[in-house]
């Protein structure tokens, strides 16, 4: 009996040990997130009693990375985790009352430990690295899961979660949906994203109300023809042509399908329920199959042919259009549309806008870039608040006086003279004048809430109502410099850096006893030459005065309180009047002209010290400075360094680009985590085989050959080995770390070594003589990769890069590029030189930015159609004959065709961003439109004269 007692005793003892002892959280952000959830203060501990207690935790966005120690929460049924930097969900598999889960954006490829958590009806994966989903097998209560922007590529696990109603799988590489066959019972269906072409799979689903299919490879839509209980229907950035099937789908209230190639929209017109509907880049000119779609309230047309918008005269309901960069002159037909409240016209021809004078409702107007010269009709629109009116022919803007609920105006580029009409608008925040002829500036005195103000390019006579408006605003965004000098500190912009730190206007004089005061001083890329003024700033800790002219240091010789001193990209050469700021922890003085830095010597405090970019031979006086922790001394005339074998506490150290040759003073700096020697005269590099604690390494340019000494370097994570002559590299198959590596300008054949490297995210193998890159295949984290200059003519390996965002293939042999298909993420590509003739992969990779192409074999570009965010483009030595295709990259800030078959240029008036313009070695037959645009665009880059060009007639016999 005794015994009983004693062992329940200890028992009980151990129990409540157990609950009420201190749970260990090594993640410093869930222990904050778990006592915000708990009502506990910091220093509260969290004991497993409490945990168990919670049912509900919220940590979105708390930059976690470690779970440990949230098992003990077993009482949990909601859990967001959305937006952190979680890898390892194992300490998951212990909450089996988990009903909702969000594991939303986070880092995470293994999900094997939800397998156990059957009570889960909501769960949330989206956004993460996962490729392998059969853990979800057994989760049959599942009624929502959202799984897109993932590496899934196979759905067969989905077959016996016959709950699901609400299922997202886009943005994936999923190209077989035969799984969701059996799926009757789903109401929403997210796979969009997908190499998916054929929807054959869906006709059976008959239960959906949400269907979204956007950026696939869809053209046919048939198979949807039967899913007359839809109301919300998706279709965005495809190839659909045909959209009869869509005629009896008459529950739609919300269809979106720009990004299409659709001309005829007839079939919309017996869909009378639509509310929302979004026609934005497609084919369409005629638009009267919209007259009877009187329940719509939001409607785009952007990017399209539209000229006629009769049509639109019926839609009273209509409370947002958008009909931006067509052909509309006539707005007539608006004049009806009262309930309006967002109108976009930009980038039309309308010059008449007296239809608009009734739309009082209006808050948001969008008119620029169009032929208006009278704003009369605006006058009674006094709810607007956010007006675009630049780029237009406008003069008098006196109908604007009553429009004081006005948050964002432009005016730029128009013809205006007198601003007097805005001055009553103080609500405005935003306000763009520049580019028009303004000599006065009193009438924005009063506008008080500006926190952005353009009015570069006018003739202003007098900047004083600038001034005055600036000492009320002192951050206000200006573009043009405004201030005056102080007695005590005589450059005007040093005057108004320190104002700035003062919380002072720009013409306040700056009182002596602040001035005192101030510890810290910021003032990168002012002007400032002259620092006069500085050394009454006595109690400055930290002064960083970046990117300027100054020469002259000795105005804070005495500044003794200083810690932290940062004057890089100046015009300094003599360092003396630093020799006792003897606190100084961190000085950077990189890109001046100091050759002595014999003044340094005695600031034994320094943990930091950047002299990059300078004239320094000799560094002996750096020798003492022994509690440096990080030092730069690249781009110098060094070549002995045996002055830092003392300095043992480095972390951190730059050498590149000197005269250095041996590298032996390095060896016992063995708590270097970054070296830097690239660009030196180096050929041994034994010396530093022993520093196993290097995750970066720097040894471009030098003559090493053989690079076995960098065997037991396992810890690097970024290593660059460009032109060091090497041509094997199988020790790098040891470096699993690597997440970038660059091997460029070398002589490589072979880089099997480099098929075990799955954490690389940036590769160049640019310049050298690769011709299979079949190692290549499995490094589907790879984000940049550069294979230029290369004997590659096979790229199928790069199938599974669906990460991909920059890739260089130029200067190869490369004739089809159909694996680029499914590279959704890239935003630019250079295939330049290549054999290449067939384009259309490139049709559905929307976000590209960049493509180079040129030096091919290309005669259609009906594949770009697309690429609406295309900023550069270069099309030359080519085939091609017409740049229809492009006409709506607006966006393009280079285009280069020259040496192709293009007779007709006109246009090139719609690339009103163009910088750079390339049009030599075609026969055009006009250009006028060329001498048009060069005569509007004074600063563009050309690759001809057009005054040289335009006396060619005609231009096929020049050739």
């Amino acid at each position: 009996m005794k015994t009983t007692c004693f062992m329940l005793t200890m028992l009980l003892t151990f129990l409540i040990h157990t609950f009420t002892h201190a749970v260990t959280i090594p993640d410093a952000n869930l222990a904050a997130a778990l006592r915000d959830a708990l009502g506990l203060t910091e220093n509260e501990s969290i004991t497993q009693e409490k945990l168990q207690e919670l049912e509900s935790l919220d940590a979105t966005k708390k930059d976690i990375k470690d779970l440990t120690g949230l098992e003990k929460a077993t009482g949990l049924t909601t859990l967001k985790l959305t937006d952190n930097q979680i890898r390892d969900i194992t300490p998951l598999e212990e909450l089996k009352k988990l009903k909702d889960l969000d594991l939303t954006n986070n880092l995470i490829s293994d999900i094997t430990p939800v397998k156990g958590l059957t009570q889960l009806t909501k769960l949330s994966i989206y956004g993460n690295q996962i490729s392998d989903i059969t853990s979800l097998t057994g989760l049959s209560k599942l009624t929502e899961l959202r799984s897109s922007n993932n590496q899934i590529s196979d759905i067969e696990s989905l077959t016996g979660l016959t709950q699901l109603t609400h299922l997202s799988i886009g943005n994936n590489p999923i190209n077989d949906l035969t799984p969701l066959v059996g799926m009757k019972q789903l109401q929403g269906l997210y796979i969009g994203g997908n190499p998916i072409n054929d929807l054959t799979i869906l006709s059976g689903l008959t239960e959906l109300r949400l269907l979204s299919i956007w950026e696939s490879q869809i053209s046919d839509i048939t198979p949807i023809a039967g899913l007359t209980e839809l109301t919300e229907l998706f279709l965005i950035r495809n190839s659909i042509r045909d959209i009869t099937p869509l005629a009896g789908l008459t529950k739609l209230n919300r269809l979106l399908l720009a990004y299409n190639q659709i001309s005829n929209i007839q079939p919309i017109a017996g869909l009378p329920e639509l509310t929302t509907l979004w026609l934005d880049d497609n084919k369409i000119s005629d638009i009267r199959s919209l007259a009877g779609l009187t329940k719509l309230t939001k409607l785009t047309l952007m990017d399209n042919q539209v000229s006629d918008i009769t049509p639109l005269s019926g839609m009273t309901q209509l409370t947002w259009l958008r009909l931006m960069s067509n052909n509309v002159n006539d707005i007539t037909p608006l004049s009806g549309l009262t309930q309006l409240t967002e109108l976009d016209l930009m980038f039309n021809k309308v010059g008449d806008i007296k239809p608009l004078a009734d739309l009082t409702q209006l808050t948001d107007l969008f008119l620029s870039n169009n032929e208006v010269s009278n704003i009369k009709p605006l006058a009674r629109l006094t709810q607007l608040t956010d007006l675009l009116l630049g780029s237009n022919k406008i003069s008098d803007i006196k109908p604007l006086e009553k429009m004081t609920q006005l948050t964002r105006l432009t005016l730029e580029g128009n013809q205006v003279t007198d601003i007097t009409p805005l001055s009553n608008s103080t609500q405005l925040t935003q306000l763009l004048l520049h580019n028009n002829k303004i000599s006065d500036m009193n009438p924005i005195e009063k506008l008080t809430g500006l926190t952005r103000l353009t009015v570069k390019g006018n003739p202003i006579q007098d900047m004083e109502p600038l001034q005055r408006l600036l000492k009320r605003l002192p951050n206000l965004e200006l573009d043009i410099p405004v201030g005056t000098p102080d007695p005590t500190i005589p450059d005007v912009n040093l005057a108004n850096v320190v104002r700035g730190a003062l919380g002072l206007r720009s013409n306040d004089a700056i009182p002596p006893e602040k001035l005192a005061a101030l510890e810290q001083l910021h003032g990168y890329n002012r002007n400032i030459k002259d620092l006069t003024g500085l050394e009454k700033a006595t109690s400055l800790k930290t002064l960083q005065l970046r990117q300027n002219q100054i020469s002259d240091l000795t105005p804070i010789s005495g500044l003794t309180q200083l810690t932290e001193l940062y004057l890089k990209d100046n015009q300094i050469s003599d360092l003396t009047p630093i020799k006792d700021l003897t606190k100084l922890t961190e000085l950077s003085l990189g890109r001046n002209q100091i050759s002595d830095i014999k003044p340094i010597a005695n600031l034994k405090q320094l943990t930091t010290l950047w002299l990059w970019g300078n004239q320094i031979s000799d560094i002996m006086p750096i020798s003492g400075l022994t509690q440096l922790s990080e030092l730069w001394l690249s781009d110098n005339q060094i070549t002995d360094i045996n002055d830092l074998s003392n300095l043992k506490q480095l972390s951190r150290l730059h050498l590149t680009r000197n005269k250095i040759e041996d590298i032996s003073p390095v060896a016992g700096l063995t708590q270097l985590t970054k070296l830097a020697l690239g660009g030196n005269q180096i050929q041994d590099i034994t010396h530093i085989s022993h520093l196993t604690n290097l995750t970066t390494l720097y040894l471009w340019g030098s003559h090493i050959y053989n690079i076995t000494s960098l065997k037991e370097l396992t810890n690097l994570e970024g290593l660059n080995l460009q032109d060091t002559q090497i041509r094997d590299i199988t020790i790098l198959g040891g470096m699993t770390e690597l997440t970038w590596l660059i091997l460029d300008k070398n002589a490589i054949i072979d880089i099997t070594p480099l098929k075990d490297l799955i954490h690389l995210t940036s590769l160049h193998l640019q310049e050298n003589q690769i011709t299979d890159i079949t190692p290549l295949a499995g490094l589907i984290k790879l984000e940049k990769l550069r294979l230029h200059n290369n004997q590659i003519d096979d790229i199928t390996p790069l199938k599974e890069l669906t990460r991909l965002e920059e890739l260089n293939l130029g200067e190869n042999q490369i004739d089809d590029i159909t694996v680029l298909q499914n590279m959704r993420y890239l935003t630019a590509l250079w295939a330049w030189r290549n054999q290449i003739a067939d384009i259309t992969p490139l049709a559905k990779l929307i976000r590209m930015q960049r493509l180079w192409i040129w030096g091919n074999d290309i005669e259609d570009i009906t594949p770009l159609k697309h690429l609406r965010f295309l900023e550069e483009l270069s099309l030359g030595q080519n085939r091609i004959s017409d740049l229809t295709p492009i006409a709506r990259a607006i966006r393009l800030k280079t285009l280069h065709f020259d040496r192709n078959q293009i007779t007709d240029i006109s246009l090139i008036e719609k690339f009103r961003r163009l910088t750079s313009l390339y049009v030599h070695g075609n026969p055009i037959q006009d250009m006028g439109p060329f001498q048009k645009f060069m005569e509007q665009n004074a600063n563009l880059q050309t690759d001809m004269p057009a005054e040289v060009e335009l006396n060619i007639q005609p231009p096929p016999a020049n050739r």
